[in-house]
């Protein structure tokens, strides 16, 4: 009985060892060792390159600062400051002052505002078929960057009274310079189409005496000018006469041509030129379909060849229209003016 009792104590402290040896939560031959979190290894092949899932870039300090990206149209790469623009001068005008002896022969001034000094003087004059009137824009344009300027009717008759009338204006300009501010030493006329003829036929004649007869104003002996400035102007009249038409230019001014040769001689400005002619500004559009550009061309060249200095400008796209208010007339003539007056 005693040897049964002995024999069973032992098989149970037998079982109890070997359940002791095993993990209670796994079937026995199944259990892994469970690393620590401080163990944790990534497993890699000695060949292979390991690729960190974040990298840390180190940034070393410069003086340049961190390039950003930045829309162009938040902060522009140049800012730009606005030009000041230039104040316009003020002028005052005086209308239908008589020059001449006759009721029509009348012109007006416009003055700029500018007190303590006197002005250079543009004789501004029309074309044929028009008046002062036209040349109001014109006029005042000139007047507002500081230039005194006076226009004047000239008569619809023949070319000697267009030639009278122009000559008579110019001498009320001297005779009235210091009532209006004129300065007699810079009077420039500037002609257009017809009037461009009779500029320049008052700035290659010598001896205006006899264009100055009904005249109440005299002219000085010389100097009474200081240059000339013609637009789409003629010089020569006798280039009219082939295509010449009754009721025409030619006819209205001379009568039958072949018989007043003598005189489309005398009226052409090209007759005059010797050598003693101011500065001259020629201005002409290439395709003018009105006034052949040829008429500046050829002028210019006797010019030239009689010594007198004289700038030909050609300019593409100007119509005879817009001959009196295209900035390819007007900005030429300032720029003109403002080399002559600065010698």
């Amino acid at each position: 009985m005693e040897t049964r009792k002995t024999f069973a104590l032992i098989i149970l402290i037998t079982l109890i060892f070997l359940g002791g040896c095993a993990s209670p939560s796994s079937p026995a031959g199944d259990a892994q060792p469970q690393p620590t979190p401080s163990e944790t290894v990534t497993q890699r092949a000695p060949s292979e390159t390991f690729i960190p899932s974040a990298t840390a870039i180190k940034v070393i300090p410069t003086d340049s600062p961190i390039p950003m990206h930045t829309p162009t149209e938040a902060i522009p790469t140049e800012i730009s400051t606005p030009k000041p623009q230039r104040t316009l001068i003020p002028i005052k005008t005086y209308s239908d002052i008589q020059y001449g002896a006759t009721q029509n022969q009348i012109l007006d001034v416009y003055q700029p505002q500018i007190e303590g000094q006197t002005l250079p003087t543009l004789v501004l004059i029309h074309g044929s078929g028009s008046g002062k009137f036209y040349m109001i824009d014109t006029a005042e344009y000139f007047a507002r960057h500081g230039y005194a300027v006076v226009v004047y009717n000239k008569g619809l008759g023949t070319y000697s009274r267009n030639e009278q009338d122009s000559f008579c204006a110019l001498a009320w300009v001297h005779a009235n310079a210091d009532t209006y501010g004129f300065d007699t030493q810079r009077i420039v006329p500037v002609g257009f189409s017809l009037g461009g003829a009779l500029a320049a036929f008052m700035g290659t004649v010598d001896d205006p005496g006899k264009y100055m007869e009904d005249c109440p104003h005299t002219l000085p002996v010389e100097d009474f000018m200081r240059a000339v400035i013609t637009v789409a102007g003629f010089f020569d009249y006798s280039l009219w006469i082939p295509g010449a038409q009754e009721g025409g230019l030619i006819y209205s001014y001379f009568g039958l041509p072949n018989e007043h040769m003598e005189e489309i001689q005398e009226a052409s400005p090209i007759t005059w030129v010797d050598g003693s002619e101011p500065p001259f500004l020629l201005i002409h559009g290439e395709n003018d379909g009105t006034v052949d550009p040829a008429q500046s061309e050829m002028f210019a060249a006797r010019l030239t060849e009689a010594g007198v200095a004289v700038e030909l400008l050609m300019q593409p796209n100007l119509i005879h229209d817009s001959i009196t208010t295209s900035p390819k007339v007007l900005i030429p003539i300032r720029d003109f003016l403002t080399d002559l007056f600065s010698e």
